[in-house]
């Protein structure tokens, strides 16, 4: 028997190990086409113009040659660094089929808050990390449901609608701008983004701070990683300041079916997998 679920084990460590080469995979490749885009879409620059070959009609001056200041208003990044303050909403993604459960299937909207910074490589793309301090809380969506999850629990713990799933990380991505041909006269600058994830979450009784769950004394918390990809735009303020607005999806590998073996239902179903949602964000980035 011991054998038998030494093999178990070791088989849903394999998957994890490939689920997590698949999502590696996923985001290089998005990293990738993020950093082709703005090359395949950059024009080339139009030769030089000598000032003196400019001509104008009989009474009339020749039209003065662009300046330096000139041609750096016309960037949407004037300074090469930014500093993001901002706000996110998350829109869990509940997609279970009837007769599976599990915690994260029962998580609802949160709000998070955060900041970062952008290094502007380029005027059409960005290296980007941010910090988000967040969570979701649960509701029973399911009747019944949490009742069959309670029972496993150490101490009988409550696992009701004030229970709390903790999520605060670091992400770092790159930004592409895709303003110049497609909104070239617009203050708007779309973008799409692609972002690596590194988080801290825990599953606790009331709120953030509060008492985690366990399963056989193994506290359902983690640090694990995923991945991110998302579309929005800027919306030009001033000069300097710029509003993002944005829409990602986000995929966090917390399950651990080796940590939290039997932690499941009669139909082999685990009672904690990974967890995704989508972000609705909202900042607001000085540039220096």
């Amino acid at each position: 028997m011991r054998t038998f679920r030494s093999f178990l084990a070791k088989g849903a460590q394999s998957m994890r190990f490939e689920l997590r080469s698949f999502l590696l995979t996923a985001l290089v490749a998005a990293f990738a086409v993020c950093g082709v885009l703005p090359v395949l879409a950059q024009d080339a620059p139009p030769p030089p113009v000598d000032p003196s070959a400019i001509t104008a009609p009989d009474g009339e001056e020749a039209p003065a040659p662009e300046d330096a200041g000139e041609l750096e208003a016309q960037r949407r990044h004037p300074g090469l660094f930014g500093v993001a303050v901002g706000v996110q909403h998350l829109i869990p993604i509940n997609i279970l089929k009837e007769g599976l459960y599990d915690i994260n299937d029962l998580t609802a909207s949160g709000l998070g808050f955060g900041g970062g910074f952008r290094l502007y490589i380029m005027d059409s793309m960005a290296l980007t990390i941010d910090f988000r301090r967040s969570g979701m809380g649960l509701v029973d969506s399911k009747p019944g449901e949490m009742e069959l999850i309670r029972d496993l629990l150490d101490d009988g713990a409550l696992l009701d609608a004030d229970t709390y799933l903790k999520l605060d990380g670091f992400s770092f991505g790159v930004t592409t701008y895709l303003g110049d041909h497609m909104t070239p006269d617009s203050r708007f600058n779309p973008f799409v983004k692609a972002n690596a994830l590194v988080y801290d979450w825990a599953v606790t009784a009331t709120d953030r701070d509060g008492t985690m769950l366990s399963y056989q004394d193994e506290p359902i918390e983690g640090k694990d990683v995923g991945l991110s990809f998302g579309f929005g735009t800027e919306y030009a303020v001033t000069k300097k300041a710029l509003l993002e607005l944005d829409l990602s999806w986000h995929y966090l590998l917390t399950g651990d079916e080796i940590l939290f073996d039997g932690f499941q239902a009669p139909n082999k179903s685990f009672y904690w997998t990974n967890t995704h949602w989508w972000g609705l964000s909202g900042s607001l980035v000085f540039g220096f």
